[in-house]
């Protein structure tokens, strides 16, 4: 008997130190801003993950510690949904965004946060990272695509289709596509990199101003500068158009 009397009261005195609470996986609390709509553009300027899915309505829901979400606020004002925070926050902050859109002209990610975005698509998408920040992409469709990175982010895709990808990195940035193809190519970089050995262009025109390193896919045309100690390898048997002044190297890494 007195051995079920101390189980119990051992029990008891667990359940107290939990904090009275039987949970053990308690989940963050969500702030809901179902009332967000009627936005085609979007600015994040506060640290943390958003995931931006596509589809027919439009609701933004925020999870983390109430101590820091009760800070960020979401405004649409002339059809642009901009979060931020009232203080600045850690950078490591655990900070989820659950965004659902119907179609987007935008994406601007300020800061050192993520946006992750699993497939998307539409007829013009225009992403731009100011700072550190990383876009992480999935199945990507979009007929006119301009990635823009003003900083030492990256942007890095599963898979592109498109008619028209502008690439524009004129610091540190790095863009990577590892499948898919585009009729038009056009990268622009500085000491940034661009990671497209696998992503297929009909026409390609490359600028590279600085250090920077491309690699690309292009099986007719192929317009290139080089001004710097920059390198550029391509992949097919394009017709080339070559200017080169400095260190800079062109390399022909074969057919596919």
């Amino acid at each position: 008997m007195s051995r079920k009397i101390f189980v119990y009261s051992l029990v008891i005195f667990c359940f107290i130190l939990s904090g009275c609470s039987p949970s053990v996986n308690e989940q963050p609390p969500v702030q809901d801003n179902s009332d967000i709509k009627d936005f085609e553009s979007v600015t994040m300027n506060t640290p943390g993950v958003m995931e931006i899915y596509q589809g027919t309505n439009e609701s933004l829901e925020i999870s983390g510690d109430p101590a820091i979400t009760s800070s960020i606020a979401a405004k649409v004002i002339d059809r642009i949904l901009t979060i931020s925070s009232e203080i600045d926050l850690p950078t490591n902050s655990s900070i989820t965004y659950k965004l659902f859109v119907k179609d987007l002209s935008s994406v601007v990610l300020n800061g050192s946060g993520v946006i992750k975005i699993p497939a998307y698509t539409s007829d013009n998408l225009e992403l731009t990272i100011n700072g550190s920040s990383r876009m992480d992409l999935g199945d990507i469709k979009v007929s006119n695509l301009k990635f823009i990175i003003n900083d030492s982010g990256s942007i890095a895709a599963d898979s592109v289709n498109s008619n028209s990808v502008s690439i524009i990195s004129k610091n540190a940035g790095a863009v990577i596509i590892e499948s898919g193809q585009t009729a038009d190519l056009m990268v622009e970089l500085g000491s940034g990199t661009f990671l497209g050995a696998d992503f297929k262009s009909t026409n390609a025109n490359i600028d590279l101003i600085g250090s920077g390193s491309v690699q690309v896919w292009t099986v007719e045309k192929m317009d290139v500068t080089i001004d710097g100690s920059g390198n550029v390898t391509y992949f097919g048997e394009p017709t080339l158009s070559i200017s080169i002044n400095g260190g800079g190297q062109l390399t022909g890494g074969g057919n596919k």
